[in-house]
């Protein structure tokens, strides 16, 4: 018995002083008449046990009574009654809950977690110091019956099943939900009967024949085989089938760069190899990273994350996932001299091995997946390339798979240090225009100075006098543009446009 049934049932004995359940009036001696069964895994159907075996399921024949059974339960919620055709979960199946949802309901359920066919409210149904009896009748015509508590009153749940389900369910298995614990007591007498068919003598539960589920049995098999330390003899390596990238990180600062994600692998070893017709058929064996070989890859790898899912199949074929792993190197800046434009080549070894045997590892093609923002510093992946190569380590001479990272550094980040912004261009511009506005104030401050005129054929003259400038800068009536280059333009005219000039620079500015 599990220690923490064994002080649940101390503190019961202590307080309810020999009885376990005041309510129902049920005494250990008669919870020592039954088998007991511990369930401590969780939702999780792992024993099954034959219900025409059972030694105090004596059946009257002249009824039509297919199944009824005496059972105790003590448990704090959600205890699970699973009624089969085969010992293990079929699709034919019975499912009955009692306390479920933290102690608030009971349930008849078709199949395991199938629809409900039957459920009641019932609060504080269990109890982990107090039994509460259980009777499940099924009659040939499909008719269920869950009594519970007083076995004499009316049943709590009653429904009806297709009659042919009801002749083919032939085994009981118990579990709970969560982390709830409970223990089961059952192949019990019928309590009340006047027969005392056991005469009263206690039946331990390793009597009666416990049928354990054929994967169960296969993955015990491994179990109890030495471990392996080596991959087998003639092997062919292992392949990488999927490279799923989440994370690529250079730091230019401690020469590291970083590959995270999760990777699939497989590898064949047949040592692991079986036959299905010895255990009904089972092709596919789940949950066994921790009870076949797996690769250990080398420290120098920098290469670090657990097997989380390992699949192994009949013919010794493995599927391996690490869903989350971490992979760097040190790898430094080769020439900055084209920063921010540089480029860069980093390498990444991966290499596993046994005591005696090498591991090959190999990337298949076009298995390399990333995620949307793997990216996660100032430098960009433009190609992934592999090279398959040999490399001494302290194991000797191993197989590494390398990867080659050629990355560029994300320009666009600096280009405010590089080019000049909106800001600086017109800020130039502003200046240039008030360069030249000065040039030309200076300059129109020397000619009113001076009171020259111009010769009537020079360019000064000709420029000044030509007529699409003056009507531009409104200098003059259309109808004397004509007569200005015939005149001696004296040097007010230049100044005046001049002037003009200098404030459309000003205004445009």
């Amino acid at each position: 018995m599990d220690w923490r049934l064994l002080g649940v049932c101390l503190m019961a004995l202590v307080l309810e002083s020999c009885h376990a359940d005041k309510k129902y009036n049920v005494s250990f001696a008669e919870l020592h008449k039954c088998k007991q069964y511990n369930a401590v895994s969780g939702y999780n159907y792992r024993a099954f046990f034959k219900i025409h075996a059972l030694d105090n399921h004596r059946l009257n024949n002249e009824t039509d009574t297919l199944i009824d059974l005496f059972l105790y339960v003590m448990g704090s919620r959600d205890g699970h009654i699973l009624l089969t055709e085969e010992a293990k979960v079929t699709a034919v199946a019975l499912e009955i809950v009692l306390g479920g949802g933290g102690n608030g309901f009971s349930q008849i359920r078709s199949g395991q977690k199938g629809a409900a066919v039957k459920t009641k409210q019932t609060t504080s149904l269990l109890s982990p110091i107090e039994a509460l009896p259980v009777r499940v009748n099924i009659a040939a015509s499909g008719q269920v019956k869950v009594y519970a508590g007083n076995l004499s009153a009316e049943p709590l749940m009653e429904t009806m099943i297709p009659s042919k389900n009801a002749t083919s369910l032939k085994y009981v298995s118990f579990t709970t939900w969560g982390t709830a614990i409970a223990a089961w007591f059952y192949d019990c007498p019928d309590p009340t009967s006047t027969t005392d068919i056991t005469n009263g003598t206690a039946v331990e539960g390793n009597e009666l024949e416990l049928l354990i589920d054929d994967k169960d049995r296969l993955k015990q098999s491994f179990l109890n085989a030495p471990p392996q330390i080596d991959p087998p003899e003639n092997f062919t390596g292992i392949l990488v089938s999927q490279l799923y990238v989440t994370r690529f990180r250079y730091d230019q600062s401690s020469s590291l760069v970083e590959l995270s994600g999760s990777m699939g692998m497989s590898w064949k070893d047949p040592r692991y190899s079986w036959n299905a017709s010895d255990y009904n058929h089972t092709h596919v064996l789940g949950d066994v990273c921790n009870t076949i070989w797996v690769p250990s890859f080398e420290p120098t790898s920098h290469f670090s994350g657990p097997f989380s899912i390992c699949i192994l199949f009949d013919d010794g074929t493995v599927l391996a996932v690490i869903e989350q792993f971490s992979w760097v190197n040190f790898c430094g800046v080769l020439d900055s001299y084209r920063w921010p434009y540089d480029s860069n080549t980093c390498q990444l070894r991966l290499a596993a091995s046994g005591y005696e045997r090498t591991v090959p590892l190999r990337l298949a093609n076009k298995t390399v997946v990333y995620n949307a923002e793997f990216e996660q510093s100032e430098w960009t992946l433009t190609q992934l390339g592999k090279h398959e190569e040999e490399s001494e380590t302290l194991q000797g001479i191993v197989p590494v798979l390398g990867l080659y990272l050629t990355m560029e550094r994300k320009s666009e980040i600096h280009s405010s240090s590089i080019y000049p912004t909106y800001f600086d261009i017109f800020f130039q511009w502003t200046l240039a225009f008030y360069l030249i506005s000065l040039v030309l104030f200076v300059i129109d401050l020397w000619l009113k100075r001076s009171r020259a005129t111009l010769a009537p054929g020079s360019w000064l003259n000709r420029v000044i006098s030509f007529p699409a400038l003056r009507y531009a800068l409104a200098m003059d009536q259309r109808s004397n543009y004509n007569t200005l280059e015939y005149k001696n333009v004296r040097w007010d005219e230049v100044t005046c446009v001049l002037n003009r000039i200098m404030m459309v620079v000003v205004k445009n500015n």
